[in-house]
């Protein structure tokens, strides 16, 4: 697989190709729109940190593929505009981040009460 790649978007392509993943099945996959995808394919947009984590899960499997997207990222010459964020449409995945992060502090609240009352 050739790993210089100029654009963000063709990288992302490259290695969608590579993994037989499709641009709905991407979209479904990271909890964005297809209309998302298609914009990051042909350079439109550059896609959240969140997005690109996601994007790099599913499609990344070796350090190579990974080093591939994060240059691609870094050197993005293509549009500063980021792609559509709706506060008010939470994706399924980041429904799940929030409350994993709520669970984990409201479990760090509830040991350091016990601390607490174990030293009072």
């Amino acid at each position: 697989m050739l790993l210089t790649m100029a654009k963000f978007g063709d990288a992302m392509r490259l290695l969608m190709d590579h993994k037989g993943v499709t641009g709905v099945q991407l979209a479904q996959d990271i909890g964005i729109t297809t209309t998302s995808v298609s914009r990051l394919l042909n350079g439109q947009s550059k896609p959240r940190q969140l997005t690109l984590t996601r994007i790099m899960q599913r499609l990344c499997s070796t350090p190579q593929e990974e080093q591939l997207l994060l240059t691609t990222f870094a050197g993005t010459g293509e549009s500063d505009a980021e792609e559509p964020y709706d506060p008010l449409r939470p994706t399924p995945q980041d429904e799940i981040e929030r409350v994993t992060r709520y669970l984990e502090v409201k479990s760090m609240s509830v040991a350091f009460e016990s601390d607490v009352d174990a030293i009072l």
